[in-house]
């Protein structure tokens, strides 16, 4: 995937996340875990933990270890259906 193509999908997936992403969010996504590499290379995502990223442009908060850690536990699902999940509960 092209790196400007790649940006944009992971751009609409970080703006509903505080910035953050997982890889197995992007990949269901069709940005491969190299396109990843290249962009976080690239200093245009930045690796958070093991498998979340933040758009590099994204600020941060005090927030952003717990986040990544929430998004890491499920890291295939984006944030707006677990949340809507715990909201049915």
């Amino acid at each position: 995937m092209e790196s400007r193509e790649a940006l944009g999908v992971l751009g609409e997936l970080s703006s509903a996340q505080w910035g953050l992403l997982t890889s197995a969010q992007a990949s269901r996504r069709g940005v491969s875990r190299l396109d990843l590499s290249r962009l976080a290379d690239a200093g245009l995502i930045e690796r958070v933990s093991h498998g979340v990223y933040r758009d590099a442009g994204a600020g941060s908060d005090e927030f952003d270890d717990l986040r990544a850690t929430w998004l890491a536990i499920d890291p295939k699902v984006d944030a707006e259906a677990r949340l809507a999940d715990i909201e049915k509960s």
